[in-house]
């Protein structure tokens, strides 16, 4: 069963968290999606992430990134199209537990939620941690939704999606 959480967070809140966690442990993060090669685009700290806190264009699943330990090789699917091309997909499903983060944040006038969930249930120490390090930098809000103290300080000035 798929674990996941929602949060309504801004860069000051993302650059906490995500100091503590990479200080906690090493990881890795791999841009999900498909490609036509199969190179990987990998990012070592989400806290020199440019577009950190900002959501590119309003919506979800457009920045979406895989989480692992550092040690860990990703894996991807190959997948053939109807045109016999191979495209070459980076998710959680060969990726063993691990995480994926939809990074979202301040879209014009909205403050869009960052998603982050795991197929790998309660066996995920990743997605554990990070969610215990969340919970010190964001509190509860609207429907179980988690905010981050410093988004919550502008959150009027936004809708909230």
């Amino acid at each position: 069963m798929a674990i996941c959480f929602n949060m309504f967070v801004i860069k000051d809140d993302l650059k906490k968290i995500f100091s503590e966690y990479e200080k906690t442990i090493s990881v890795k993060y791999y841009k999900c999606g498909a490609f036509e090669n199969n190179e990987k685009s990998t990012v070592k700290s989400m806290l020199n992430y440019k577009n950190l806190g900002i959501s590119i264009n309003g919506t979800n699943n457009d920045n979406k990134y895989l989480v692992m330990k550092a040690n860990n090789t990703c894996k991807f699917n190959e997948i053939a199209s109807a045109d016999k091309k191979v495209k070459y997909y980076i998710d959680d499903i060969r990726n063993k537990k691990t995480f994926t983060i939809d990074l979202q944040g301040i879209f014009e006038d909205k403050l869009v939620k960052t998603t982050v969930s795991t197929i790998y249930d309660n066996d995920n120490e990743l997605f554990k941690i990070f969610k215990e390090i969340c919970n010190k930098y964001c509190v509860t809000y609207n429907n179980n939704n988690l905010i981050g103290l410093s988004a919550k300080k502008i959150a009027n000035k936004y809708q909230l999606i």
